[in-house]
């Protein structure tokens, strides 16, 4: 007789990974925002939303790179990329 719980993802470890992978890669298709923080004065500008995570790292090096061309980028400028979640329904 076969094991009924063989069928489940955890039980097969390339059908766990696969699962990991796709909701990963999921993650990296939502909707990103580039934050741009202070060290010292906190956040300061947020821009997007983007349609993914890779859009939204090219616009957080090109805003680096800007600034950093135009001398407002210092060590004290962050650029974080930041996944957008949907509002919650209260």
């Amino acid at each position: 007789m076969d094991d009924p719980r063989s069928d489940h993802p955890a039980s097969n470890p390339d059908s766990a990974v696969e699962a990991l992978v796709y909701e990963e890669v999921a993650c990296l298709r939502a909707p990103y925002v580039v934050l741009c923080t202070s060290r010292r004065h906190g956040p300061l500008t947020t821009s997007g939303p983007y349609p993914d995570a890779l859009a939204a790292l090219v616009a957080a090096d090109h805003d680096r790179a800007h600034d950093a061309q135009n001398g407002v980028g210092d060590a004290d400028l962050r650029f974080d990329v930041m996944r957008l979640f949907p509002p919650r329904r209260v």
